[in-house]
């Protein structure tokens, strides 16, 4: 009897494994299946599978968060949030919840509940602090509410945790600028010029950042140039002080309005120029501040492993310039060269 009950025992067990496995097997396809049809645009068909899905698993985790994304997506934004709501209640820490978070943030931001989705984005964060998506969105919504300075402490947080999210560098290289912080607005455009060289992001990143490299001077007469001085040269910030690279950017521009002849073109000068910052940012070690601790090293050890010329005409790229064209048709080898050295460096 005993043996017979054992047999029966196992056999049961048996039978419940192949029947969970063959479930797991079905979830696993439908999912699939549904992702697919919302990578084609069918999202009436990736609803109807996810919600199959939901059927034999009313709390499984990546059907609640696929189908999430797709209510958003079709603009179904009470039935985004509800999902959303499901799934943060049923799987607390789960690590795929950061998607969750961000598509809750995002839907709450659209609809105009911008102060709820900054409460939702704050414990996204807290659950998972190393979630670059999650600071992103975050550093859009606080911008969105007028916290300038806050929105670019998230991006600054973001870039740190993908150094190679482009729009981390983009819209921080942006609000930099206006906060009348020159060098980092410059240093963030140009890794995000690198990241996206091309493009019509790029056209108005390399635009705005030209103008920042030309500095302050101006020509007020006949062989006459006059230098404006950033107050902040006069009161330096305790942190992220760059006013002696400042006076470097402010001298180069009141060089290339001189009257002197001189025999390099301007993309030459432009290369000369790009190195003199660079070189400027040798201190990194003895300053304090994100920029100088982040940013500061990369773009002095590009310059020493010899790479400041290719950077100087990826930043220019998206001008169309034939001259720009031209350099980068013959110096593949130099721009394939600096990509292998940044991909290979170790950001702090």
């Amino acid at each position: 009897m005993n043996q017979f009950l054992l047999t029966f025992f196992f056999s049961f067990l048996i039978f419940s494994l192949h029947a969970q496995n063959t479930n797991d097997d079905k979830i696993t396809t439908l999912v699939n299946e549904g992702i697919d049809l919302h990578d084609a645009s069918d999202y009436k068909g990736a609803i109807k599978k996810y919600q199959e899905v939901l059927e034999l698993d009313s709390k499984n985790l990546l059907a609640l968060a696929e189908l999430a994304l797709t209510y958003h997506i079709t603009q179904k934004y009470a039935d985004c949030i509800n999902v959303c709501k499901k799934a943060i209640k049923h799987h607390k820490k789960n690590k795929q919840l950061v998607t969750v978070y961000v598509t809750y943030g995002n839907t709450l931001d659209i609809i105009g509940n911008t102060k709820k989705a900054k409460k939702i984005y704050k414990q996204g964060i807290k659950k998972f602090p190393n979630a670059t998506m999650l600071y992103f969105n975050y550093g859009v919504t606080l911008a969105k509410l007028g916290d300038t300075e806050k929105s670019l402490e998230c991006f600054q947080k973001s870039s740190q945790l993908n150094a190679n999210h482009a729009s981390s560098h983009y819209i921080q290289s942006l609000i930099a600028s206006d906060l009348r912080m020159r060098v980092p607005a410059i240093l963030a455009g140009w890794r995000f010029l690198i990241l996206e060289p091309t493009g019509e992001r790029a056209k108005i990143m390399q635009a705005g950042i030209t103008n920042l490299m030309k500095g302050s001077a101006k020509k007020t007469g006949d062989n006459q140039v006059s230098i404006t001085l950033n107050a902040l040269m006069i009161e330096p910030r305790k942190e992220n002080d760059f006013s002696m690279v400042e006076m470097i950017i402010d001298l180069s521009g009141a060089s290339d309005l001189s009257e002197e002849v001189s025999d390099q073109t301007e993309e030459e000068k432009f290369v000369l120029k790009i190195e003199k910052i660079c070189k400027m940012l040798a201190d990194y070690k003895s300053n304090k501040g994100f920029y100088w601790e982040h940013f500061a090293p990369y773009f002095k050890k590009l310059y020493d492993a010899g790479h400041a010329e290719a950077l100087a005409y990826l930043i220019q790229l998206s001008t169309n310039e034939k001259t720009i064209q031209t350099w980068m048709e013959k110096n593949g080898d130099k721009v394939d060269d600096f990509y292998k050295w940044s991909d290979n460096y170790e950001w702090k």
